[in-house]
C-alpha cells in the first residue's frame, strides 16, 4: 500500500506517516532502554524476564530486532505459536532474518497456519513454498496461492456466505471513484477534522481502519484495526470519515466483482 501523503493542509493537520516531538523521542529512549536489558536477560538465561522486557520495548516502539529477540524468547518457553506470530511481525517489516526464520521454524506447523486464519494475521503472508506452485487451505478462513518464488497469486478467507479477497496478482484492487488513490487523498483530507481535545493535549499518532469494498462498491465493517495512542476520538474521527466514502469501483476477478479487504491508514499530526 502506497505512503499517504497531502498538500493543502490546515497549519495543524498533517496526515502522513511521520510522528515527531519529545515524547516521541522520550519513548524511542525508553524502548531501547528495555531492549538493551531484554537482551541482557535473555543472555543470562531469564527467559521469562526477557519476553516482558521485549514486550515492553514493542509497546513502546515497535523494531525488527525486538520482534525477533522476542520470538527466540518465547521459543525457550515453548509458546511456538508466540514467537512465529513475533517472527511474521518482524518479516513484515521488512527484516530479512524474520523472514528466513519464519519459513524455517514456521512453515509447517499447521496450528500457526489456522491461527494466523482466524485472526486474519499478516502471518499467512509468509507461509511461502519454494520451486513450486501451491495452494493451500487453511481451515474454513483463508486460502493463499503461491508462485514459484513464493510471491502471492491470490488470497481470501470465508465472511459468512461471502468470500473476502485480500490481494494477490489474479485480480484487480478495489478503486477510490474518479482517480483511486490520488482522490481517496484528497477525500480524506478535506473530509479529516483535528479532534480539538487531541489538538489541545499535543497528541499525534496513527490510527488503522479496516473495511470491506462489497461486490457493488460499498463501504461494510468499518473498524479500528489498530488504534491510535490516548486518542480514541481521533480513532473515532478516522472511522467516520471512512463511513462518508461514496460508492467505489470494486474489485474484479476473471471479470466479475468481488468483495475485498482494505487497510487506510490515519496519521494526525500537529504543526
Amino acid at each position: 500500500m502506497k505512503t499517504l501523503t497531502f498538500k493543502f493542509l490546515p497549519a495543524y493537520l498533517l496526515l502522513c506517516f511521520l510522528c515527531s516531538g519529545t515524547t516521541i523521542f522520550a519513548q524511542a529512549g525508553k524502548a531501547l532502554e528495555y531492549y538493551n536489558a531484554g537482551t541482557k536477560a535473555y543472555g543470562k538465561k531469564k527467559y521469562r524476564a526477557a519476553d516482558s522486557l521485549f514486550t515492553l520495548s514493542i509497546n513502546l516502539k515497535a523494531t525488527t530486532d525486538a520482534y525477533v529477540k522476542r520470538a527466540a524468547s518465547r521459543q525457550k518457553l515453548n509458546d511456538k505459536k508466540g514467537a512465529c506470530m513475533d517472527l511474521s511481525s518482524a518479516a513484515n517489516m521488512g527484516s530479512k532474518d524474520g523472514l528466513v526464520l519464519f519459513r524455517e521454524d514456521c512453515s509447517k506447523t499447521d496450528t500457526v497456519y489456522k491461527d494466523a486464519a482466524q485472526n486474519k494475521s499478516d502471518a499467512t503472508n509468509f507461509v511461502t513454498k519454494e520451486a513450486i506452485e501451491t495452494c493451500e487451505l487453511l481451515g474454513s478462513y483463508d486460502y493463499i496461492k503461491y508462485n514459484h518464488k513464493g510471491e502471492i497469486l491470490l488470497s481470501y478467507y470465508k465472511s459468512g456466505n461471502d468470500t473476502v479477497f485480500r490481494q494477490g496478482s489474479e485480480m484487480s484492487m478495489p478503486e477510490f471513484p474518479g482517480g483511486g488513490y490520488n482522490k481517496m487523498r484528497d477525500f480524506i483530507s478535506k473530509n479529516t477534522n483535528y479532534p480539538s481535545q487531541a489538538r489541545e493535549n499535543g497528541l499525534s499518532g496513527k490510527v488503522w481502519i479496516s473495511f470491506m469494498v462489497n461486490k457493488n462498491g460499498k463501504i461494510e465493517k468499518p473498524a479500528v484495526f489498530k488504534e491510535m495512542k490516548d486518542c480514541p476520538d481521533c480513532d473515532a474521527e478516522a472511522l467516520r470519515v471512512v463511513s462518508l466514502m461514496p460508492l467505489w469501483v470494486p474489485a474484479k476477478r476473471h471479470g466479475k466483482a468481488v468483495t475485498f479487504y482494505f487497510r487506510v491508514p490515519f496519521t494526525f499530526k500537529l504543526q
